[in-house]
């Protein structure tokens, strides 16, 4: 059931700072909001385990998964916070080629809960979900996780 070469090939997020419940956004110290991206003018602010682009794994004690639905700005150790855009996928071994990725910043001025967005894939690998992540944006956005859909 992993014939997918992403199942067994990806990088772990898994920094507790991650879980939606992790509420130390900006403001308890611009050097503790984490984003995730590679650029080099952001390389201050990366997140720990974040290496780039490519195939991730969320796992405790951030989470088992990319929430469904907006958390809420100031969450996930940053400022904007990473969910998914529809549903995951039922089927073991299914992929999704097409999800986009939100960045809820609302309530701040006119922002909404998608205010950024990038895009992405996510696959059923049987007990695990795994998800093709591009760098974001910029800071602060980081992608978020949770132990619920």
């Amino acid at each position: 059931e992993q014939q997918h070469p992403e199942c067994t090939d990806y990088t772990v997020l898994n920094d507790r700072r991650r879980s939606i419940h992790h509420g130390n956004g900006t403001y308890e110290g611009a050097k503790r909001a984490k984003c995730d991206t590679s650029r080099t003018r952001w390389s201050s602010y990366k997140s720990a385990d974040w290496v780039g682009a490519g195939w991730y794994r969320m796992m405790g004690p951030a989470g088992s998964r990319i929430p469904e639905t907006p958390p809420g700005r100031r969450q996930c150790g940053t400022h904007a916070t990473g969910w998914m855009k529809g549903s995951h996928p039922a089927v073991v071994g299914r992929t999704i080629e097409e999800v986009t990725f939100c960045f809820d910043d609302k309530g701040f001025g006119h922002y909404t809960d998608c205010q950024w967005r990038t895009q992405g894939k996510v696959t059923h690998c049987g007990d695990y979900y795994v998800y093709y992540l591009e760098n974001t944006p910029h800071c602060d956005l980081r992608y978020c996780a949770t132990n619920h859909f």
